[in-house]
């Protein structure tokens, strides 16, 4: 997981935070998780679908990255759950050279976490919100063979949005990218 904001996380924290207080990079937490996308809609390449996903975020820190406070880490491995649900749109009419399917594909939506760690609770600290119900966004590129369209690699960014302090009085979460395997039946 990162502990920088959208932009950051998106280039995986190689470019600053845009003008951002810088937040300590290399506090790594970590996310596994699972979504299930059903399609609803197909039209000329795009596809609307539902997503939802649950997750399970889990590390050594328990606060990192606030000004206030110093970085604070576990003995054990601290967990948070993690459920996502949304929108989802894909254009999947992407293919290169006739071999490799390109798929961009995005979901916006609401979060919910069982607790706050790292990061996350470093934000909360600093400029105090709650963190508990947020704003969802997923960026994701998808990649297959056009041979093979059923299974594709997929890369995303994670991202749970205070909106602009719309939700939970933050301007956001914890982001995470992250790759995974995507099965379409």
């Amino acid at each position: 997981m990162s502990t920088t904001n959208l932009a950051s996380t998106l280039f995986f924290n190689t470019i600053p935070n845009f003008g951002m207080q810088p937040y300590h990079p290399h506090c790594d937490n970590y996310i596994v998780g699972a979504t299930y996308q059903r399609d609803f809609i197909h039209f000329q390449g795009w596809a609307v679908a539902g997503e939802i996903g649950v997750a399970d975020r889990f590390g050594h820190y328990s606060v990192c990255c606030s000004p206030l406070q110093a970085t604070l880490t576990s003995s054990s491995v601290l967990t948070s759950g993690e459920l996502w649900f949304g929108p989802a749109v894909r254009y999947d009419s992407f293919v290169l050279f006739k071999s490799l399917r390109i798929v961009p594909g995005f979901t916006a939506g609401f979060s919910l976490v069982t607790n706050l760690i790292g990061a996350e609770e470093g934000k909360v600290l600093f400029k105090p919100g709650n963190a508990t119900f947020l704003g969802y966004l997923g960026f994701d590129v998808a990649f297959s063979l056009a041979s093979l369209p059923e299974w594709e690699l997929v890369i995303e960014e994670h991202h749970r949005s205070g909106a602009a302090r719309f939700f939970g009085h933050l301007h956001e979460g914890y982001n995470a990218n992250v790759v995974g395997l995507r099965y379409l039946f």
